[in-house]
């Protein structure tokens, strides 16, 4: 007690009606300022404020009067001095970059282990990107990624008070974890991640489970189409029907068009699932891809080599419902590729801007079924596609079915009046959009991670160029008679 009555007392002011400029403090963005504190006046007991110079554009009140036991200025809170330092009055602004947590402290570096793990390294510019992700066939359960989620949580709000950044949640309809930073920040918060993964307490399960409970009530909550989108990647890899039900509720029901999680993969309060995980490092040097190697061999369940090529998937044929509180009818329809070769990738993205427009025109404005009108080329859970939605509060799931059906039908005329300079300009337009082999940010780097995840031949400009007006008939063909891997979904 007689060490804190000794320390200069300081006081802290948050209100709604104060207006600061904003300041960039460790990742978090603040409106922070030196405001006047009233200062008591020579010879009586009337509270006066001391004048401030006004920064531009803010404009600050002061807080009530204090005693002349408070401090009677702004106090900066730096690095290194004590809770609060004197700043004369009318002073400029002080640094609030180091508010918080010292960001210069030396990171203590893990110890590396004797053994290595594969990891890719694609040359990129700026900070190095690690990004890890489960392996193509092997899903991860939105119940065990959302355990991944509470265990990440502390080192998450440390790695960026740090200046990095970690985050987790779905890229394309894949679990995927980013991890940014410096050399030395990447080895510590990987190391931190690992360790938080190993053994998750039972209160890290618990909120786990209130996450995954919170996330199934949220996606049935949405509107339908969204709750079919959300619902599509566990389609595509077999997962099962979203429930909220606890993980050890240990039911088997089954109804028809859903299936429960019991016995898929569940996570328990102190392991996760057996998963294998493959990783990628954009950009940095090689002793830093040295150090991530050897650190990735202690990852829960593994980690395995990128695979060059794949099988098509196998999560098509079957139409699967999944029920929503939204009252309007909803139906997507996803088309995979029916090849894997680069040449199909440009040709279902050819095929995808010829229907988009038509689409819409015919069943949006024309006749006008609904509120969701789409199509487009897709991503979804490592699978390429063009998907189709519609949403109609009007219709029922055999009237939104059949006029899909009847488009693509009547596609087959459309098909033959492509004129040369429209395929010319689609194919222009692929060439652009192509992500570049070198990236340059984080952006172009989860483009390219995208790709990568499709496990098809390079798409090259020559590959796009060699689109013919032929070619593109015989795929509209092949993209038609491949009904057995079509994948419907809707809410009814």
């Amino acid at each position: 007690m007689a060490t804190l009555l000794s320390r200069p007392p300081t006081r802290l002011w948050v209100s709604p009606i104060v207006a600061a400029s904003p300041v960039q403090v460790q990742g978090f963005t603040l409106n922070s300022g030196i405001i006047a504190w009233p200062e008591r006046a020579a010879g009586n007991q009337e509270a006066s404020v001391t004048a401030l110079p006004e920064p531009a554009n803010t404009a600050m009140t002061a807080p009530p009067p204090i005693t002349d036991a408070v401090q009677r200025q702004a106090c900066a809170i730096r690095k290194g001095e004590s809770p609060c330092d004197h700043q004369p009055v009318g002073d400029a602004f002080p640094d609030f970059s180091n508010a918080f947590y010292s960001d210069t402290l030396p990171l203590t570096l893990p110890p590396l282990p004797d053994e290595t793990a594969p990891l890719r390294q694609i040359p990129a510019s700026g900070t190095p990107l690690l990004l890890i992700n489960p392996c193509p066939g092997e899903p991860l359960t939105r119940r065990a990624a959302c355990l991944i989620e509470a265990a990440l949580q502390p080192v998450s709000g440390l790695c960026q008070h740090q200046g990095g950044e970690l985050h987790w949640g779905q890229q394309q309809g894949i679990w995927l974890l980013q991890l940014s930073g410096t050399p030395a920040l990447l080895q510590t918060v990987l190391a931190a991640v690992t360790d938080a993964l190993s053994h998750p307490s039972a209160t890290v399960a618990a909120q786990g489970d209130r996450l995954f409970r919170k996330a199934c009530r949220a996606i049935n909550a949405d509107i339908a189409i969204r709750a079919l989108l959300a619902h599509l990647p566990d389609r595509l890899t077999g997962e099962a029907y979203l429930t909220d039900q606890p993980a050890d509720s240990g039911s088997t029901q089954e109804t028809p068009g859903k299936t429960l999680t019991s016995g898929l993969q569940a996570a328990t309060p102190d392991s996760l699932p057996d998963q294998p995980w493959q990783a990628v490092l954009y950009g940095g040097e090689e002793d830093l891809h040295q150090a991530l190697s050897r650190l990735l061999s202690l990852w829960p369940g593994g980690v395995s080599s990128m695979p060059e090529t794949r099988l098509p998937g196998s999560a098509g044929g079957h139409h699967r419902v999944f029920p929503a509180t939204a009252q309007d009818t909803a139906v997507l329809l996803f088309c995979p590729l029916a090849e894997i070769s680069a040449g199909c990738l440009a040709a279902w993205q050819l095929l995808a801007a010829l229907f988009e427009p038509r689409f819409f025109q015919r069943l949006r404005v024309e006749l006008n079924i609904g509120y969701v009108v789409s199509c487009r080329f897709h991503f979804s859970a490592g699978e390429a596609g063009i998907l189709f939605a519609l949403q109609s509060p009007t219709l029922n799931l055999s009237q939104l079915s059949h006029h899909i059906l009847d488009f693509i039908a009547n596609m087959a005329d459309f098909m033959r009046e492509i004129s040369s300079l429209w395929l010319e300009e689609k194919r222009a337009d692929l060439i652009n959009a192509l992500p570049p082999l070198r990236p340059e940010n984080p952006g172009q780097c989860l483009e390219h991670w995208g790709y990568q995840q499709l496990a098809l031949p390079v798409l090259t400009p020559e590959v796009i160029s060699a689109m013919s007006h032929d070619s593109l008939q015989r795929y509209f063909r092949l993209f038609s008679s491949e009904k057995q891997r079509w994948c419907w979904l809707s809410n009814t």
